[in-house]
């Protein structure tokens, strides 16, 4: 079970199944999903943020040039 909170979707709870949600609450999950894996992968919070902003311009290269193990 995953609980996103975020503008577009103000309080998202899901067990994974997201055929009943809006395409607007399904990006939110996307994005908060993909932010955890930069502050997981030891990437700061705000950093973590701006690469998410800028997700089109830096490209796909930022995730592949993560460490693979989590932050201590």
């Amino acid at each position: 079970m995953v609980r996103i909170e975020s503008s577009a979707a103000p309080s998202i709870a899901t067990d994974g199944d997201d055929s009943d949600l809006s395409t607007d609450q399904r990006d939110a999950i996307f994005e908060a999903e993909h932010r955890i894996r930069l502050v997981h992968a030891g990437i700061d919070d705000n950093l973590a943020a701006h690469l998410d902003e800028n997700e089109h311009s830096h490209g796909e290269w930022i995730e592949h040039a993560l460490p693979l193990h989590p932050r201590r």
